[in-house]
């Protein structure tokens, strides 16, 4: 196996397919260059069966969407306006795309350390090839490999966690995505935006599709990023994908002793997961210290007709506790409703609020515009 150099996919074993595209790049080619031919050589062989469930549930929901909320629009706002834009431009049914491919059997419930997570990391990675965000992982790729033990499936009541166990490690990716900042005096500084993509796999014939847990938070991580890089902020934007969350924030763990982003560049991080189950105003955030950007959650949220409110929460926790041990100013964002549902094999695409996602797609463009674009000080 050759070495990694300078493709941003690295030279990954070979992988089941994720061919979404058809109906994805319907909506999103008028503004993305093609895949260039690097990427195109790395099309993977894929299963009648496969194939068509990844489509018919993009077209299924493609469908829907039309029937209930009617075609979307691609026009791009000019910069100014967006700070004013209430509704911003994250585009609903792009998300809900995603989660549907995320959350579906191809990708084997995305068990850190497995060929399933390894395609959805495939997945991430085409994307941002295609939009040119820089690679921030190794040897110059999106994808930062670390060791992960072997994970058992424990029952907990009406949840399941992972559990590690004895035996070889296994190998599972972060992927780091990095949109340099327009101005050259600000630029040094870094917003980031990360989620975690693994979830709990399949085991026998329970399957753990985690459209919630954490399909949302990708699909929202994906079309920030899509977005910003066709409206760059003064600021830096990093686009981090952990992997290792279920088992113990192991990916980010990993990320903050070996940090392609210095720590000391990043004023803000935004960690998003399990975001759109339940109604569709309230959220939480989890974050064990005072924030410098705390007064912008809330206004934000008040204009966005959603609330957030702080829980303090010394059992459950997400990646962005790893980064505020040390010294990042960092939080999670989720559901106020997120248990319900969550680690059961019903955490699948029917548990999703459109009207919610949206909501927090709309804070989330926001928030990241007031921290990356707004004034000389980020907590200001």
């Amino acid at each position: 196996m050759t070495g990694k150099g300078n493709n941003p996919w690295g030279e990954r074993p070979p992988r089941a397919p994720i061919d979404d595209e058809e109906t994805y790049e319907q909506k999103v080619r008028p503004a993305e260059k093609a895949p260039s031919s690097q990427v195109s050589r790395r099309r993977f062989l894929v299963t009648g069966v496969a194939t068509a469930a990844l489509s018919l549930t993009a077209l299924g929901w493609h469908f829907g969407r039309d029937f209930f909320y009617g075609p979307t629009s691609e026009v791009l706002m000019p910069l100014e306006a967006m700070a004013q834009d209430r509704q911003g431009p994250c585009d609903l049914a792009v998300m809900m795309d995603h989660i549907a491919t995320l959350s579906q059997p191809a990708f084997e419930g995305r068990l850190a350390g497995t060929a399933g997570e390894a395609r959805a990391g495939e997945y991430i990675a085409r994307l941002w090839e295609r939009w040119d965000l820089e690679p921030r992982g190794d040897a110059a790729t999106y994808f930062q490999t670390f060791a992960i033990p072997p994970l058992t499936l424990i029952e907990d009541g009406e949840r399941a966690r992972l559990q590690p166990t004895a035996g070889p490690s296994n190998v599972a990716d972060n992927l780091i995505g990095f949109l340099p900042g327009r101005d050259p005096f600000l630029r040094q500084q870094v917003v980031v935006l990360s989620a975690h993509y693994d979830h709990l796999g399949q085991w026998g014939n329970r399957f753990y599709g985690g459209a919630n847990d954490n399909g949302s938070g990708v699909a929202l991580l994906l079309e920030l990023a899509r977005q910003m890089t066709q409206r760059r902020p003064r600021r830096s934007v990093a686009f981090i994908a952990f992997s290792g969350e279920e088992a113990g924030l192991l990916g980010s763990r990993h990320y903050v002793n070996h940090a392609s982003i210095p720590l000391e560049h990043m004023v803000a991080l935004i960690n998003l997961d399990t975001l759109a189950n339940g109604n569709a105003e309230d959220f939480i955030y989890w974050s064990a210290n005072a924030l410098p950007w705390q007064d912008k959650i809330h206004a934000i949220a008040e204009d966005c007709g959603i609330r957030i409110n702080h829980q303090s929460t010394d059992r459950n926790s997400s990646d962005h506790r790893p980064f505020e041990e040390k010294g990042v100013p960092a939080m999670t964002i989720l559901s106020n409703q997120w248990l319900h549902k969550n680690h059961t094999v019903d955490d699948d695409i029917s548990l999703i609020n459109p009207e919610k996602l949206q909501k927090i797609a709309n804070w989330t463009w926001q928030m990241t515009y007031a921290l990356a674009d707004d004034g000389d000080n980020v907590g200001g």
